[in-house]
């Protein structure tokens, strides 16, 4: 995670550790995260003066911790998951506006996926991580789905990716940022502007339904 106030690395399973980068590009001693999530398949953010991690536990029940420049605990929340799909592997993490956008592989598990492939999600989340909208992205049909889930932003054009079937898959989509709240007051974190390209194999589109969050998507 690069943000300009907390660079580093995470990794772990069970148990969290994260690793500031040092200014001569060398790896800093891993401290032991308290309260974190479990970072295989996490997100990281730096937020509002926070370090933000985020992901699902196995039941598919969100996970979020967060610390400050110190790494000192603040806070966390445990979001029961209440879909009759399971979420995982919450990879892609943005604040738009005043909202929490997620990307993350979703499926039922009754229906015959193979391994740990699924759908790729985009779940919306307020301030106090209360869910405001799920949306499936793509549509895959099992056995064959996707994994490893990402997000780059420019404006009102949000790029979800996936890979599937070892190609990488993009949908454009089109943020509504009326709906997406006002900008935090002093954002001190990366924003990760500047776009973010990858080929994927196929010329289908394929149209979203129209939701408050989104405008419109594709996929390439």
């Amino acid at each position: 995670m690069c943000s300009g106030v907390v660079d580093g690395v995470a990794y772990g399973g069970d148990a969290a550790w994260f690793a500031r980068i040092e200014a001569d590009g060398s790896p800093g001693e891993p401290v032991q995260l308290e309260g974190a999530p479990s970072f295989m398949g996490a997100s990281l953010a730096w937020r509002q003066d926070r370090l933000w991690a985020v992901n699902f536990d196995r039941s598919g029940n969100l996970k979020v911790g967060t610390w400050d420049a110190d790494l000192a605990y603040i806070e966390g929340w445990d979001v029961e998951n209440e879909d009759d799909v399971r979420p995982y592997w919450g990879q892609g993490l943005l604040r738009v506006g005043s909202t929490w956008v997620l990307a993350h592989m979703a499926r039922d598990d009754s229906a015959g996926w193979d391994l740990d492939l699924g759908d790729v999600y985009l779940s919306f989340y307020d301030d106090d991580w209360n869910l405001l909208e799920r949306d499936p992205i793509s549509a895959n049909t099992p056995p064959t789905g996707g994994m490893r889930p990402g997000l780059a932003i420019r404006d009102d054009q949000l790029l979800v990716l996936y890979d599937k079937e070892v190609q990488p898959r993009l949908f454009d989509v089109r943020l509504d940022m009326d709906a997406m709240g006002p900008p935090d007051a002093e954002d001190t974190g990366a924003t990760g502007e500047g776009g973010c390209g990858c080929g994927g194999g196929g010329s289908a589109f394929v149209l979203v339904p129209l939701l408050p969050w989104l405008r419109r998507a594709r996929r390439r």
